[in-house]
């Protein structure tokens, strides 16, 4: 069977809220878990809208469509459980675009990444809580347990399906799965080299943007910054030689795609 990558999403154009509140996206992300579970599919990068969602596959056209199937069927029987109603994303279009090499792949995933950020709702990709953004390079996370501390029957109440779920799953402490555990981020991270060029991509305006004002806000890059510095192990970029401060303001630069003006503003120093 032909494997290929594959921008699978919803068209959100016209459709009215598919989660209401935290409970659903939770619902909705344990849903991508499991769905892609015993199934020829591996996924690479997801976001989940208010009123769409987008999945970056690697997969032949048929499992992604019935991937998207089962989720689209799954969610729409707990809003009707929950609600009295179904959802409305069992009557959004499914869209399919096949990805044909390594650029348009970094892309169709900093596009999938880049939504809630190009929407205004968060200051920065990685600060969103409904995607796979922030588990390709984060190093630890706090507050997590494993899957197999639950009984089956416990399992089965907690995530609300009876298919077995892998002993290393690790969920949260509101029940969510982490997405680490079934997005594909050793491949991610492989497309993308390092953690500097993945950034890049998320600040990089692949819409077409045209506006003229700064996309990324101060405190994100100011943020970015701090960590580079721990990196160097200081606090403060006059701490550095001549040569680091310019090497790290070159890779400030390069990883939010801002203007020298930005630059000058957050790091005041030219490089």
């Amino acid at each position: 069977m032909i494997m290929d990558y594959l921008h699978v999403y919803t068209d959100g154009r016209f459709q009215q809220t598919i989660f209401p509140n935290t409970e659903d996206f939770i619902f909705g992300m344990n849903t991508a878990a499991i769905c892609q579970l015993n199934r020829n599919i591996s996924l690479l990068a997801f976001c989940l809208m208010d009123n769409h969602v987008h999945f970056v596959v690697e997969a032949s056209e048929k499992d992604s469509l019935t991937f998207i199937h089962y989720y689209k069927r799954n969610l729409s029987r707990y809003l009707a459980s929950k609600y009295g109603r179904g959802s409305f994303l069992s009557f959004a279009k499914t869209g399919m675009k096949t990805i044909n090499n390594d650029y348009h792949l970094k892309t169709a995933i900093a596009y999938c990444l880049r939504n809630p950020f190009v929407a205004g709702m968060e200051n920065s990709p990685l600060e969103y809580r409904w995607s796979s953004a922030n588990c390709y390079y984060e190093t630890t996370v706090a507050g997590l347990s494993r899957i197999d501390s639950l009984s089956i029957r416990r399992q089965r109440e907690f995530f609300g399906t009876r298919i077995k779920l892998p002993r290393n799953y690790m969920f949260d402490n509101d029940g969510m799965i982490h997405p680490s555990c079934y997005v594909q981020t050793e491949q991610v991270r492989q497309l993308f080299s390092n953690e500097g060029n993945f950034i890049h991509y998320l600040f990089k305006r692949i819409e077409n943007e045209t506006s003229d004002n700064p996309i990324v806000r101060d405190i994100v890059i100011s943020k970015g910054l701090k960590k580079l510095l721990s990196e160097y192990e200081v606090n403060f970029l006059d701490e550095l030689s001549s040569a680091d401060r310019i090497r790290l303001l070159k890779e400030i630069k390069f990883r939010y795609n801002i203007s020298e003006r930005q630059l000058a503003r957050v790091c005041p120093i030219k490089v």
